[in-house]
C-alpha cells in the first residue's frame, strides 16, 4: 500500500538588518521564500505498518541566504514521521524572501 506523508509548514523570512538579523513576517512588502528544491519525506517502517496517512506541520525560519533555522514541529504525526519530515525539511533549498 502507497502511503504519502504531507508537509505543511509555516516559513519567516529572515532579512538582515545592517548590524542586526530580525524575523519579518511575509507580507505587505515582504514576499515569501520560494523552493528552488524539495524532497519528498520517506515512509518509515513503523508507520508503514501502523497504515498512518498524516500530516505534519512545522514552523521554520528561512535565513537570508536560504538556509532553515529553528526548525519545530507545531503539529507531529508520531509514528517517526515527525523525524522523516524534518529529515526531508533539511535537504529542501529556499531562495530567500525580500
Amino acid at each position: 500500500m502507497n502511503r504519502r506523508l504531507a508537509l505543511i509548514f509555516m516559513a519567516e523570512a529572515l532579512l538582515a538588518q545592517e548590524a542586526d538579523d530580525k524575523i519579518y513576517n511575509v507580507g505587505r512588502d515582504i514576499t515569501p521564500p520560494a523552493i528552488i528544491s524539495k524532497s519528498e519525506p520517506e515512509y518509515g517502517d513503523e508507520a508503514r505498518k501502523a497504515q498512518v496517512n498524516s500530516t505534519v506541520t512545522m514552523s521554520l525560519v528561512i535565513g537570508r541566504d536560504g538556509s532553515l533555522e529553528d526548525i519545530q514541529i507545531v503539529k507531529g504525526a508520531g509514528f517517526g514521521l515527525d523525524e522523516k519530515a524534518i529529515e526531508s525539511i533539511r535537504q529542501w533549498k529556499f531562495k530567500p524572501g525580500a
